[in-house]
């Protein structure tokens, strides 16, 4: 604090500055259920020409996103908000004296809504003003502390009553986004992703959008009416009124970027006229700048958590594939759609058929756009590290024709595995698939991080022959078991 009050340089890092530790009740062993006697505020000090109070604030806010989402997910501690502060010295480009700006960051607490920061900014007339260093010392001494929801959690929590804290069985990541409101709700799918999921009947999912306490931010929206208007309609429609259906709500928050479905929203006039896609998304989402809202029909269970698709026939498999070979070609000249794992293949037993799921995180052809960089999970020294470089081939990702031919490979390899396939065919099929992932590996791995390297001009050419014959040469094997 006094190098950076004298305007000298100070040493920054990835981590934190300044991590103080608010400490209460240390003459007791903390147990679940009782305060918390530990509190942790994350400071940011900076002060080169490279910075800006902006930049200070923006990084301590990522520091305050990271222990929200430790203190929600991994703790398991219904907190709603958080506190931290930053220091911007002289030598910062938009200085003359230094600032100490205040942070807050709080959960949402309601669906609709996202995370809020709210900022105190205190500017220094000159070096040797004082107050807003007093107010820095007074907050850390007096200042508010974690805000805590102490309501019941019902059965997922130990619940004691008169506390403030209530510990997790298990830790869920949509709990990250999800106003504790909504943690004991019994139609929540908690399928350990960031993604907020509810699954339940046409009764279930309307009083959801009805409650007042969810969505109060669109109710006088025009588009929300029409929304809520189609699945009243589409409900209604229904005959079998147990029938079980999904609603999804993605934020800026889950997926890190503004505009989460914008780009299937555009692309709607196009997409309801295929078949495909109305049996998986039966109206139109709704779509705002932080948040969208999408309803989904249960078109199955998720590859290998269903037992009634291990007895199919290495024939129906092969039948079944080339339905989402078809989605994904048709998918690429409106909506790729950039994740074709077996993660987002279901399938239905009462159609006998596979569904590929989460169209709503394609992106949009028309912008030229390319797919994000995706980290691929290696392992040391793993034969297997070829396939995991075709999940997700991060330097193909400007290319999203590539990218899908490539990633659809991956599937069909683990299918076949699956079904301990003793064909020539498909042995040569795994041969080039080898060569292909160890040169994707080589490209998005060094050995200890993801590179995130593109490919040039000459590298494209070679990749797009090599791909696209393997990708041939698999809709080929498919098509002509289909056929048998």
């Amino acid at each position: 604090m006094n190098r950076t009050m004298r305007g000298l340089p100070i040493t920054t890092t990835s981590r934190p500055d300044l991590v103080p530790l608010i400490k209460r009740n240390l003459n007791e062993r903390w147990r679940a259920g009782q305060p918390i006697p530990l509190e942790i505020v994350f400071g940011e000090f900076k002060n080169g020409p490279n910075y800006t109070s902006a930049n200070c604030m923006a990084q301590d806010i990522g520091y305050l996103q990271g222990l929200l989402y430790y203190l929600r997910i991994e703790f398991g501690l219904k907190v709603n908000s958080v506190y931290g502060f930053c220091v911007s010295g002289r030598r910062c480009s938009d200085q003359t004296a230094y600032t100490i700006s205040l942070v807050r960051l709080c959960a949402p607490e309601s669906l609709g809504e996202v995370m809020n920061v709210e900022v105190c900014m205190l500017d220094a007339k000159s070096l040797e003003a004082m107050t807003p260093l007093r107010t820095l010392i007074h907050f850390l001494k007096f200042g508010k502390r974690w805000s805590i929801d102490t309501s019941t959690m019902e059965a997922t929590g130990e619940e004691v009553e008169g506390t403030e804290v209530q510990l997790q069985d298990r830790k869920e990541a949509s709990y990250f986004t999800l106003p504790t409101s909504l943690w004991g709700s019994n139609i929540l799918v908690k399928n350990g992703t960031l993604a907020i999921i509810f699954q339940g009947t046409s009764k279930e999912i309307s009083s959801l959008l009805s409650d007042r306490k969810h969505f109060d931010c669109f109710r006088e929206d025009i588009e929300w009416k029409a929304f809520c208007e189609s699945v009243k309609n589409y409900f209604c429609e229904q005959r079998d009124k147990e029938k079980k259906y999904y609603l999804k709500v993605p934020s800026k928050d889950e997926c890190m970027h503004i505009n989460p479905i914008q780009p299937m929203y555009d692309a709607w006039g196009t997409l309801e006229k295929h078949d495909f896609v109305l049996g998986l998304y039966p109206v139109r989402p709704f779509s705002k700048r932080d948040v969208g809202v999408i309803l989904m029909n249960d078109c199955g269970s998720r590859l290998g958590s269903h037992d009634a698709y291990q007895s199919k026939s290495f024939e129906d498999t092969c039948r079944m594939f080339c339905r989402i070979i078809a989605v994904s070609e048709c998918l690429m000249k409106i909506l790729p759609h950039g994740d074709t794992l077996p993660h987002n293949i279901v399938y239905d037993k009462n159609e006998n058929c596979f569904t590929l799921i989460d169209l709503d995180e394609g992106i949009c052809v028309k912008r030229g756009s390319g797919f994000y960089l995706r980290e691929n999970t290696y392992e040391d020294e793993s034969d297997s590290n070829w396939l995991r470089a075709m999940y997700y081939p991060n330097c193909l990702r400007m290319h999203p024709n590539l990218y899908t031919m490539t990633q659809l490979v991956a599937p069909f390899v683990v299918l076949m595995r699956d079904k301990n396939v003793d064909c020539v065919d498909f042995e040569a099929i795994e041969r080039t698939a080898t060569d292909i992932g160890g040169a994707l590996l080589r490209k998005d791995f060094d050995g200890n991080r993801i590179t995130g390297k593109t490919i040039g001009y000459n590298e494209h050419k070679q990749f797009a022959k090599n791909i696209t014959s393997l990708y041939e040469n698999m809709k080929k094997f498919c098509k002509d078991f289909q056929d048998s």
